[in-house]
């Protein structure tokens, strides 16, 4: 039997991070099966669940090792870098929405302009837009040009550039 020269939860972490593209490509072809509307978070699971499984096949039947150290390694580092991803993409994907809900949770029965009107801790929906324009700003994502907003600067054509590759991976579409 093979005994590995790595005797610490290296060998595990190694391995999950080498495979992590792996996780990422099954979730974006997850959406290819289904519409990503629904099954976004389905696909992702799917995703995890064999992303784990191959870390497990490649420790157990390739590198012929179960030693609870290097698997225990592997799954941990695994998990962490689901977990990571999953805030990712839950960031991009829902943030707005579940601010909305919690505000309406919180005080039932408001029509749409009280909810505009009590976002933000009470300050408002346009309070907000302008605090993150502000924070684009200090980041030097974006600049503002008497009335108009470019994100032509280095930093934001980078980070553009990004986000529509991110968004078109996972049809994510104009607004998220």
């Amino acid at each position: 039997m093979y005994t590995s020269v790595i005797s610490s939860p290296a060998l595990g972490s190694l391995l999950a991070i080498c495979c992590f593209p792996l996780l990422i490509l099954l979730h974006s072809w997850g959406f290819r099966l289904k519409k990503p509307e629904s099954k976004g978070l389905l696909a992702l699971l799917a995703a995890s669940i064999f992303y784990i499984s191959c870390i497990y096949f490649l420790l157990v039947k390739i590198l012929l090792t179960s030693h609870p150290v290097h698997l225990g390694g592997g799954f941990l580092s695994a998990l962490l870098l689901i977990f990571g991803y999953m805030e990712l993409y839950s960031m991009i994907l829902r943030g707005f929405s579940l601010q909305l809900l919690s505000s309406l949770y919180r005080s039932p029965g408001l029509n749409f302009t009280q909810i505009l009107a009590s976002y933000a801790g009470g300050r408002g929906i346009d309070w907000l837009w302008e605090k993150r324009l502000r924070d684009l700003q200090k980041l030097r994502l974006l600049e503002r040009h008497s009335t108009a907003l470019s994100a032509q600067t280095p930093r934001g054509v980078w980070a553009g550039r990004l986000a529509n590759y991110y968004k078109k991976l996972f049809y994510m579409g104009k607004g998220g």
